[in-house]
């Protein structure tokens, strides 16, 4: 297991003033785009009538090692995060949305192992580079 903390919460759960408290949002910047990643995030938020956001961030530059090592150890501190996060009550039970970054393997496995025991409450979102936003994945149309 890798040692070091590779992932740090970008301050508590913050709210972002929606009548959404019964949705939360788990937002991981692991490409550190900073700003490029946060700004879409919290505009997918209002749009959607996500209340509450969770921010992660790494903690290391340069690429991430692709091996099991690398991400358990991003998926387990993601998760330790989520179930640690100060969310109101009616957050916990209601609905979730993970935005993710980073390589394809590590946003599904984590994206299933935070949905496997509540997974009519997940919806996934992606980010859609022509529009610069995030949009619902799988989408709202037929």
């Amino acid at each position: 297991m890798v040692s070091q903390l590779l992932l740090d919460p970008e301050g508590t759960s913050a709210q972002i003033g929606l009548s959404g408290e019964t949705r939360a949002a788990l937002a991981i910047d692991l490409q550190n785009l900073g700003a490029d990643f946060v700004q879409p995030v919290r505009a997918a938020c209002r749009e959607h009538g996500i209340g509450n956001l969770l921010l992660l961030h790494r903690n290391t530059t340069g690429p991430l090692g692709e091996n099991t090592e690398t991400y358990t150890a991003i998926v387990e501190q993601a998760c330790r995060a989520w179930r640690d996060a100060p969310l109101p009550a009616a957050a916990r039970t209601g609905h979730h949305a993970p935005f993710l970054t980073g390589p394809v393997a590590l946003s599904i496995t984590l994206g299933a192992r935070l949905a496997h025991v509540q997974p009519d409450h997940w919806r996934a979102f992606t980010f859609d580079n022509t529009s610069n936003t995030y949009e619902p994945f799988p989408s709202n149309t037929n």
